[in-house]
Formats: C-alpha cells, structure tokens, sequence
C-alpha cells in the first residue's frame, strides 16, 4: 500500500544499528568533527539519529493506535519524488530543535539506542499492519505521512547522516587515525 518496500527499508534500518553501536560505543568516534563537512560531531550525528528513531515510534504508535487520524491531510509535493530517490539532499533542511543532540551524553545515546532497537523491532514485526495503516502524523518538510513512508523517512534519514559521519571521518586521515572501520555505507 505505502509504494515503498517496506521490508527492504526495515532491512537497512537494522543493518545500520550495529554502526550507530559502534560509534555511540567509541569516545573517539564520537569526539571527530570536521567543520568543512558538519557543525556536529560524529557523535553527535549519530545521537540525531537515534532521537529521530525515537520521536519516530512514537508517531508510528500514535498512528496504529489511531488509523483514522490525519488520514486526508496532504504530503508536501516533493515529497514523492524525494522519496522515490531514496535520498535527502545535503543542506535542505534544519532538524527541529527537539530532536537536536545537544544535552545528552554517549551513555544516554547508547541507552536511548537500546530501547529503540526493541521498539523498532516490534515496528519490524507489524510492517503489515504499518504498511496498511492510513494515519498520518506530519513532517516539518516533507508534510502529513504514514507509518509506511516514516519507515521509508527514517531509512533515508539515518544513512543520510550515516554518509555525514563517514565523510568527517575521511576528512580527518582515517587511516593515520584508526578511523573508518565503523562506517561501510
């Protein structure tokens, strides 16, 4: 129903988590930044994802517990074409400042990013019912979604910064410094 392989994005949502672990799960990852890539640490790249994953479910819960909600409001127009892409443009957007990783340390990260591989799990478990599901819960840019197009959103969101922290990496002499295992995106 979504017109996205629901399976396909949920696949790549997890091959991704063990990434996100070992870069949560490193100081020194954590600590590189490149300001002529990002203004945002490695770090803190990845701790943006893993809120993201996190304001995500809960939109998705609040979706499948109500399937009428928001059902007729509409999606930005670009949005079928970004998404059909597969790829979000580098600089098109600001993240809200709610999901800005400002004011949490690693720990906080690794711990959110447990919970949320449980929750993302069970989202795996149901991609039938979310693929089907009609509700809609919207996005600063990209306007009112299903829980179909959040996965496929999310997917496209965390390599997105995936790509970020692989270039910072890069750009910081990754094998003069033990950095780059980590990212094979």
């Amino acid at each position: 129903m979504s017109g996205f392989d629901i399976k396909s994005d949920f696949a790549e949502l997890i091959r991704h988590w063990d990434a996100l672990q070992e870069i949560l799960g490193n100081e020194a990852y954590c600590a590189v930044k490149d300001e002529s890539v990002s203004g945002w640490d490695c770090g803190e790249h990845a701790g943006h994802i893993v809120l993201t994953y996190n304001v995500i479910a809960g939109g998705i819960q609040s979706n499948l517990a109500d399937p009428d909600q928001n059902k007729d409001k509409p999606h930005a127009e670009f949005m079928p074409d970004v998404f059909d892409g597969g790829k979000i443009p580098r600089g098109a957007g600001k993240a809200p400042d709610y999901i800005a990783p400002k004011g949490y340390t690693r720990e906080e990260f690794l711990a959110m990013l447990g919970t949320v591989r449980e929750t993302w799990a069970d989202f795996e478990s149901r991609m039938g019912e979310l693929d089907e599901c009609t509700g809609k819960f919207p996005h600063f840019a990209f306007g009112h979604l299903t829980s179909a197009q959040w996965v496929r959103f999310v997917t496209m969101h965390t390599l997105h910064h995936l790509y970020i922290i692989r270039d910072i990496l890069a750009a910081c002499s990754p094998e003069e410094n033990g950095f780059g295992s980590a990212l094979h995106v």
